[in-house]
């Protein structure tokens, strides 16, 4: 793949500009091609909140590889676990039907639930997120020593825990 090719689409997908990423995207070579921070288009689509450009490089990327790839950035973190840390519900949901996994972890060890409740997402997406089979014991283990060093985070997990009874 040219690096003009791989500049262009990875512009596109931090601008929003799908044409760009439509003409830029070859799914079976870009889907590993990073920027200087490690992003690859569909985590740059993440991270500046484009969802059709999500959309269209999760779909061929799906068409390419009927089993969606984990598209792991420079940090280990999945797109779903970029998704949960932007707190973009229809993100995550979309991910999750396509067959991302909610049990993978980035290089810290911590998972898309992890970053719900750190991140303070709304009670639907961390609910969702237990439904679709995500480690609750292991991810509550994981807040509770975050929230050991965080007072104003403690409350809060408090109340969630009661809340959704985990």
């Amino acid at each position: 793949m040219s690096e003009h090719f791989s500049e262009s689409l990875l512009c596109g997908a931090k601008n929003g500009n799908l044409e760009q990423v439509k003409q830029s995207w070859i799914p079976a070579e870009d889907r590993y091609e990073r920027d200087f921070l490690g992003h690859n288009a569909l985590t740059l689509a993440i991270i500046h909140d484009h969802f059709d450009i999500f959309k269209y490089l999760v779909d061929t990327a799906e068409e390419a590889a009927p089993r969606l790839p984990a598209m792991f950035s420079f940090l280990g973190g999945t797109a779903l676990i970029c998704a949960a840390k932007k707190r973009n519900f229809d993100m995550v949901r979309y991910l999750v039907e396509k067959g991302a996994c909610v049990n993978l972890v980035d290089k810290e060890g911590y998972g898309a639930l992890y970053y719900a409740i750190r991140k303070r997402c709304d009670k639907e997406m961390i609910e969702y997120l237990i439904r679709e089979g995500s480690e609750v014991e292991v991810t509550c283990e994981q807040v509770d020593e975050y929230a050991e060093f965080h007072q104003d985070f403690t409350s809060y997990w408090s109340e969630l825990r009661r809340e959704l009874e985990i």
